[in-house]
Parts: structure tokens; sequence; C-alpha cells
């Protein structure tokens, strides 16, 4: 019997409960990975944005793989409402959460960009 579905992934994590995300949580825990030194790019400081246009947890969606992939949770990026919000004053421009972005969303939400100061 063949069950081959070719499904989005916005539909995949539709089927997703939020307690079988909640077990992988430890595999997106860094506060004792001491790789986790994020440095600027060419000197330049840079933070992520949402595109709340392209965001599941902002389409009405259980997504929080960016909130989860952050080092800085809760200083960086915050779950309002069940939707990331970025603190950029938290944020040390690691861009984890974005490539937690990418790996769930088909166009990815987040995108960092330069802070200008």
């Amino acid at each position: 019997m063949n069950h081959d579905v070719n499904i989005s992934r916005a539909e995949f994590l539709r089927k997703i409960p939020n307690i079988f995300l909640e077990r992988f949580k430890p595999f997106w825990e860094t506060e004792n990975n001491p790789s986790v030194t994020p440095l600027p790019v060419n000197g330049e400081i840079r933070i992520p944005i949402v595109n709340i246009s392209r965001c599941l947890a902002w389409g009405q969606m259980e997504c929080q793989l960016c909130y989860l992939a952050c080092p800085l949770r809760d200083k960086a990026i915050e779950m309002r409402e069940h939707k990331p919000v970025i603190i950029s004053a938290g944020c040390d421009g690691c861009a984890m959460c974005v490539d937690a972005c990418k790996t769930i969303n088909n166009t990815p939400a987040l995108e960092m960009v330069q802070v200008t100061q």
C-alpha cells in the first residue's frame, strides 16, 4: 500500500499537535551551547524582521520554531498571543531564528536587516 502524499509545509503544521513540537524543544535549546557566538557581519549589526504575511503563526497556525531556536528567547524574541515578535534591543543578530524559519516555511518569514544607528 503506497501512502505517498504531497502536502505543503503549512498543511503539515496544521496537522502537528503542539506537544509534538515541545518534544523536540531540547534540540533547539542553545543556552549551554558555547558555539553560539554571533558576530556582526562586515562590522554591521543585523537583526531579524518578521514578514507577517508569510509567517505561519501570524497566519493562524501553530508554529514556534523561530522562538524555540533563539538562544536569547524572551529577550530577543517573544511569543505574544502565539505570534513571534522581535525585540531588537535584546537581539544579538545570531540569525538562528531565520535558519529555523527556513526549515519549515516555504517562503521564509524572517530576514536579517541592517540596524541603522
